[in-house]
């Protein structure tokens, strides 16, 4: 028993270690629906631009947080998101489709940008530092967390996994669902740009 507990403070430790002392490993409570957007942030897009809260007025969005070293949920749900983008066809215009880098100490603009590469050119990357992150986080009522690895560089990062969709207004309108069929996801991102 005391061998847990000892096991348990150690990685309470290191995780407040490599966070900073932040409380970022905090879940917020979900976003409701149709409410708008509270709260600003400011981050550094892969197109060589700045990105604020006021650019989430006048065009619908589609909002997706990860980082770049993520092995699994991040590409697939990118690949979707250009899958879905392709069958929009020319209605894909009218959305802005972002990626929110999560992992500040790897995911700089440049790596970000060219990870991006593999994706639909449409998707454009949004990074910055750790407070920057953190308040487009708290805006989208997301989530995040560092998960310790073996090494101080060697880390995964728990996140939200949906991707939220914003109306023209900033209102929070849904997510798409990796889970959800293709047609399902579809449909919702043709009622967001009717909107």
């Amino acid at each position: 028993m005391l061998w847990l507990l000892i096991a348990g403070f150690s990685v309470t430790y290191l995780t407040v270690y490599l966070t900073g002392g932040r409380s970022i490993g905090q879940p917020l409570k979900t976003a409701t629906p149709m409410a708008p957007l509270e709260g600003d942030f400011s981050l550094a897009a892969s197109n060589g631009t700045i990105f604020t809260a006021a650019n989430l007025l006048d065009k619908p969005s589609v909002v997706f947080f990860g980082f770049t070293n993520c092995p699994d949920i991040c590409p697939t749900g990118l690949l979707e998101l250009t899958e879905l983008l392709e069958k929009l066809e020319d209605q894909a215009g009218k959305l802005q489709v972002l990626f929110v880098a999560v992992d500040s100490q790897r995911d700089t603009q440049a790596v970000v940008s060219e990870y991006l590469t593999s994706f639909d050119p449409r998707i454009v990357g949004l990074t910055g530092s750790t407070d920057e992150i953190d308040a487009a986080v708290k805006t989208f009522k997301a989530f995040y967390e560092i998960v310790p690895g073996t090494a101080p560089d060697d880390y995964s990062v728990n996140h939200t996994a949906g991707m939220f969709l914003i109306d023209k207004q900033k209102r929070f309108v849904g997510k798409l669902d990796s889970h959800e069929s293709v047609e399902v996801r579809l449909a919702k991102l043709q009622r967001l740009i009717a909107k």
